[in-house]
């Protein structure tokens, strides 16, 4: 679900920010940025550290998740349900695109199937029309 994707993500950044943390790395914007899917927002507490924020804030309903790390940092991700919606109605899509697929390609296979059958029967009448 939606909600489980944004609490894993939440999980492995503040995994990345506890690794970076251990081992005494820089923790910048710039460096986590790549970290977080495209469309989120996720903001980076430490102590004693002005917040780390990453991607635009979305407005309106949110899907929230927080997670807190073993140094006493804290990291959350939000997504827009708006995007939920949308990949949700572009899978929607997809399948109906490839019910469609399925169902023209049934009917043409009927249609084959029905005139190598019927082939027989055409022959059968002509023959006897002669």
């Amino acid at each position: 679900s939606a909600q489980e994707r944004v609490d894993s993500e939440a999980v492995r950044l503040v995994s990345i920010v506890d690794s970076r943390l251990i081992a005494e790395e820089q923790i910048t914007s710039e460096i986590l940025r790549d970290q977080v899917e495209e469309g989120r927002y996720a903001v980076v507490r430490l102590r004693n550290r002005p917040p780390i924020e990453i991607g635009s804030r979305p407005g309106g309903d949110v899907i929230k998740a927080t997670e807190r790390g073993e140094a006493g940092e804290s990291v959350t991700v939000e997504e827009p349900r708006s995007e939920v919606t949308r990949e949700v109605g572009r899978t929607l899509m997809i399948i109906g695109l490839v019910a469609l697929l399925a169902i023209i390609a049934a009917a043409l296979l009927a249609i084959r199937q029905g005139n190598r059958l019927a082939a027989p029967l055409t022959d059968l009448a002509e023959t006897a029309e002669r």
